[in-house]
């Protein structure tokens, strides 16, 4: 065989061997950085070295908060970087630089965007959480407060969901549950805006409240004169989705004690709650807001009764 072919035989076997070798490191980075092998790897006292993000100082005391042993907080620690860094690979190859800027935009450039609609982000989101089910609390409060130091809005809106779908595990008992409310918390006083407070008030506390009402009853009535405007918010909205289960009285109450702002976020809640309570305790509501119509604001008045007359 010449020389020449055989320098081009050798040249193309050695690339298709590099190929194939590509091939099999990046089979191997994706079994490794699964949330299932980590999981069985932390049982044999082994963990893939993950690089962590730096964590404003009330997250990271809430985090030695919930953490249980320093080991055992390691662990959890390094179990939620690698989903988040999975999320951000997957966000990243995703995204979409038109919509982000429509998507900045409209939260009047608060945030940043990977660009993602909400079904896209949520078909990641289901694939790399898939095999993410602790049953311990803490757990999951580290991988919330971690969502929520990224800066693309779409890591809140994942820890949004994740809260929306583990409340039971986030709150299994009082205890646990006063846990998870500090971690909540957090995250509601945290880069807040209405498209994660409203969702956490009203699917997350709200669940909370009506689990333990003795011990979270007293914290609404705390939070609704409280300082932090999405608290008062918070408190406002918590009871939207307990229909018959609705204290009137309690609702009534807080309305009233907010009702003085001048903040369109606290009236803007005020008739979001009256309106959801009038669907079924129509009369009630009517009645409230003629007898107190020069105490509540215009707009609170159009939003709870802005089915009425339908």
């Amino acid at each position: 065989m010449p020389e020449h072919a055989l320098q081009e035989l050798i040249i193309c076997s050695s690339s298709h061997m590099f190929a194939r070798v590509a091939r099999v490191s990046d089979r191997i980075v994706d079994i490794i950085t699964s949330p299932s092998y980590v999981t069985r790897t932390l049982s044999l006292g082994s963990m893939p070295k993950v690089k962590k993000g730096r964590a404003n100082s009330k997250s990271a005391a809430l985090r030695q908060h919930t953490s249980g042993s320093r080991s055992a907080g390691k662990s959890t620690d390094s179990v939620a970087e690698t989903i988040v860094n999975k999320l951000r690979r997957a966000y990243s190859a995703a995204a979409n630089d038109a919509k982000a800027k429509q998507m900045k935009s409209y939260m009047r450039d608060k945030f940043e965007f990977y660009g993602l609609n909400a079904p896209e982000r949520r078909a990641i989101d289901k694939r790399i959480l898939s095999d993410f089910t602790p049953a311990d609390v803490e757990s999951h409060h580290q991988l919330l407060l971690l969502l929520w130091q990224q800066e693309q809005r779409e890591f809140q809106a994942c820890g949004v969901d994740h809260a929306v779908k583990h409340w039971r595990v986030l709150a299994p008992d009082e205890e646990r549950c006063k846990a998870s409310l500090e971690c909540v918390q957090e995250l509601i006083t945290t880069k807040s805006w209405w498209d994660t407070v409203d969702l956490l008030a009203s699917n997350v506390v709200g669940q909370f409240v009506l689990s333990f009402p003795s011990m979270m009853v007293p914290v609404m009535e705390q939070w609704v004169t409280h300082d932090n405007l999405w608290l008062r918010r918070t408190a406002i909205l918590h009871q939207l989705r307990a229909k018959h289960k609705t204290d009137q009285d309690r609702l009534f109450r807080m309305c009233l004690q907010c009702c003085h702002e001048q903040e369109f976020f606290i009236q803007k809640a005020i008739g979001w709650a009256l309106r959801e309570h009038h669907k079924h305790q129509p009369q009630a509501v009517s009645r409230f807001v003629q007898d107190n119509k020069d105490r509540l604001a215009k707009l609170s008045q159009r939003e709870a009764l802005k089915h009425a007359a339908r």
